[in-house]
C-alpha cells in the first residue's frame, strides 16, 4: 500500500521547522510545487500568525521575502510538558514528601492571586466573577460564568493541568483556595473533571 504524502501545507511546516528561514522560491523548488501555490499556503500560514516574514535585500530588483516559524507554530509539533511536569512532581514527592509539594502549589496560588486580583479589584462580586471566567478562560479552562436559581456558579470545561490533578489532587484543592481568596467568599466545588465528570463547577456565596 503506498503511503500517502503529507499535505503540502504540512511539508512548508516541515521544511521551515528543519530547514529555517526560506523564501517561497526556496521552498518550491525543495518541494516540487509551484511558486504561486507556495505563496498561498505562505499566505495563509501568515493570517494564521504561524509565519512571518521579512525583506532580504538581493544584488538586482525587489528584496525577496524570507519566511520563518514563529513562536506560535509550536503548538503545531508535539509537546510533553504535560508529561514532563507530572514526573517532576512525582519526583518531588519521592525526594521530600508530600509536604513539599503542598509549598509549592501554595506558592503558585499565591502567585496567581495577586495576578487575579489586579483584574478583579473594585469589581462587585458578579463583576468579578465574570472576569474570573475570562481570566481562566484565557489560560485554557473553558470557563462560563453563570446565574442559576440566583446562584453563582463557575464552570470549567477543560483543564490544561489535568494529568497533574489526577495525580496530585492538591492541584485541584489550591484551584479551589485560589478562588476563594481572590473573591474572598466561600467557595463549593460540587464537579471535577478528574472524576470524569464533564466540567468542574463551582458554587459561589454571594
Amino acid at each position: 500500500m503506498a503511503t500517502r504524502r503529507p499535505s503540502a501545507r504540512a511539508e512548508i511546516v516541515h521544511l521551515l521547522k528543519t530547514e529555517g528561514e526560506q523564501s517561497a522560491a526556496d521552498v518550491a523548488s525543495r518541494l516540487g510545487i509551484s511558486t504561486v501555490a507556495v505563496r498561498k499556503h505562505l499566505d495563509a500560514l501568515d493570517a494564521e500568525g504561524l509565519v512571518t516574514a521579512r525583506r532580504v535585500p538581493v544584488p538586482r530588483g525587489r528584496p525577496m521575502l524570507a519566511y520563518r516559524l514563529t513562536e506560535e507554530s509550536e503548538n503545531l509539533f508535539p509537546q510533553r510538558y504535560d508529561r514532563l511536569a507530572v514526573e517532576l512532581l512525582d519526583d518531588l514527592v519521592a525526594l521530600d514528601g508530600r509536604q513539599t509539594l503542598g509549598r509549592l502549589f501554595a506558592a503558585r496560588t499565591e502567585r496567581l492571586s495577586q495576578r487575579y486580583e489586579i483584574r478583579l479589584q473594585d469589581k462587585d462580586l458578579a463583576a468579578q466573577l465574570t472576569e474570573l471566567a475570562r481570566l481562566r478562560d484565557e489560560e485554557g479552562y473553558m470557563a462560563v460564568f453563570e446565574v442559576r436559581d440566583g446562584q453563582f456558579l463557575l464552570r470549567e470545561h477543560h483543564c490544561p493541568i489535568l494529568e497533574v490533578a489526577q495525580r496530585h489532587p492538591e492541584a485541584c484543592s489550591c484551584e479551589q483556595e485560589l478562588f476563594e481568596r481572590v473573591l474572598r467568599t466561600p467557595v463549593r466545588r460540587e464537579t471535577r473533571l478528574v472524576d470524569g465528570k464533564p466540567f468542574c463547577e463551582y458554587r459561589i456565596e454571594g
